[in-house]
């Protein structure tokens, strides 16, 4: 699905974006304004893993005729910080488990110097492209290092007591135990390709 706007007094909502199947795009999320209000930041989940990330799109243009700008490639969400006033502000993103900050000039749409570290360990629902951050206008910045995506698989009897833990942790969404109760098939969320494999 793509992105939509509707009036903030209620109403009809109409198409921002659209999905582009013939670009591996499979759904648009977590969408941000920019500070012109008319253009926002969007995460875009691509089967191409090169695709995938951070895009821009305008409420100028009609959802077909959007630019595709592509300014990230990553597999979470980034967030636009304002700076001071007239100094432009700063895109934060998490890269493995560290929180990194570049400057971003959003009238441009561009990265401006290097990036650099903010914060350690910090973590998320990577199923979900969601990085365990947030910021204000202010500056200040909140984060988890909980990983929310990673579970233990458990083997536990009738009577309810944890027998042994199975396999080793990891983003699994959904199991289902074979006929002869011996091996368990898992869905689980690869991050470094971006993908979900059994």
């Amino acid at each position: 699905m793509g992105l939509l706007q509707v009036s903030a007094e209620g109403g009809e909502s109409n198409p921002v974006t659209f999905v582009d199947r013939e670009r591996g795009e499979e759904q648009h999320y977590w969408p941000q304004f920019l500070p012109d209000g008319k253009h926002l930041l969007y995460q875009v989940r691509n089967a191409k893993v090169e695709l995938a990330g951070t895009y821009v799109a305008s409420l100028n243009s009609k959802p077909e005729a959007q630019d595709h700008v592509h300014v990230l490639t990553n597999l979470r969400n980034a967030e636009y910080v304002p700076a001071l006033p007239a100094s432009g502000g700063f895109l934060l993103y998490v890269r493995e488990r560290t929180l990194f900050a570049q400057r971003f000039d959003s009238a441009r749409l561009r990265f401006e110097g290097d990036r650099f570290a903010i914060a350690e360990d910090v973590g998320g629902r990577p199923n979900a492209l969601f990085s365990g951050f947030a910021s204000s206008p202010s500056g200040a910045l909140a984060y988890s290092n909980v990983d929310a995506d990673r579970s233990q698989l458990q083997l536990v009897s009738r009577d309810g007591n944890t027998v042994r833990a199975i396999g080793d942790a990891g983003r699994y969404s959904s199991f289902d135990l074979s006929h002869d109760e011996r091996q368990v098939a898992l869905w689980t969320f690869d991050l470094s390709a971006g993908s979900f494999d059994i």
